[in-house]
Formats: structure tokens, sequence, C-alpha cells
């Protein structure tokens, strides 16, 4: 008896190391990993530190589809920046925060989310035909072959020109 509840401790404790090493260091087992507790674990700024910045938007009546698409055209931004975990949220009515965790540099993730896109269709010898001015609205979308498709709406004058 005494025997055998030795060797189910031994069992047990062999167990309870092999847990405590794959969550310490991670493990790879036949091909399949698992990871560590530090991989799969998400740090926030709480934990890791990085830069928060509430942008306030400046008119007056706001659009909720305007405010989306600036959400998801920001998330976009900063996302590029190849930064994990960030946060791009609506703050109140009219300000948007974006938390990003690990970035130090506040004056390069002002830069990246403030600076402006600019469309621009050119010709063939390089002077510009059209600009966003003379965009009304886009929408970007899958067409029936699964490719990415945009669908631009033209104001009357851009249309002239497109033409």
């Amino acid at each position: 008896m005494k025997r055998k509840s030795t060797i189910w401790f031994i069992i047990c404790l062999v167990f309870v190391g092999l847990l405590a090493y794959s969550g310490g260091k991670g493990l790879t087992i036949s091909g399949y990993h698992v990871k560590s507790f530090g991989e799969s674990i998400k740090r926030g700024l709480d934990l890791k530190g990085g830069v928060s910045v509430v942008e306030e938007i400046q008119e007056t009546e706001l659009d909720k589809d305007a405010i989306s698409r600036t959400i998801e055209l920001l998330s976009n931004r900063v996302n590029k920046l190849g930064v994990a975990e960030t946060v791009v949220q609506k703050e109140g009515n009219n300000r948007i925060r974006i938390e990003i965790p690990g970035e130090s540099d506040t004056k390069k993730v002002v830069e990246s989310v403030a600076k402006t896109g600019k469309l621009t269709f050119v010709g063939p010898d390089k002077v510009v035909i059209l600009t966003g001015t003379d965009v009304k609205d886009s929408v970007a979308y899958l067409d029936s072959s699964a490719k990415p498709t945009v669908s631009l709406e033209f104001t009357t004058e851009g249309a002239k020109k497109f033409s």
C-alpha cells in the first residue's frame, strides 16, 4: 500500500513538474507547440508600458459612420507599426483613445496617427487627374469571386474629371 502511494506521488510530481516546465519555457511535442505563459498572455499598458493617445474630433456634428470609419482607419494605421494588442476605441462623444503597449516613442506614434492620407489619381504623364476631394464616398468589399474591390462615388466635378 505504501509502495503504491509512493509511485502515485512520484507520477503526480513528474506531471506537475512537466506542467510547470511547459508553462514557464513552452514545450514542443511531435510538432505540437505548447506556448509558455509569457507567449500566451498579452501584456497591456499596465504591465508592459507604452503610449496612450487621445484624439479629439473638432467637428460639432458627428456622423456615427464617420467615427466608425475613423476608428477603423486609425486601427489599421497603428497596427502597421507592428505592435500587437493595440486598442483603438471611442471615448465619450468626440474622442478616440489609442493605446499601444510596448511602444516608447510617443512622437513617432502621434506623427503616424495625425498624418492624413492623400488620395490622388495620376495619369501616365505624371499629372494629377483627381484627388480625394473629388470622391464623394467609397466602400471596400469582396466581389463575387472574393477579390478585394473598392467602389467609388465621385462628386459631379470628380465624375467629369474621371471620364
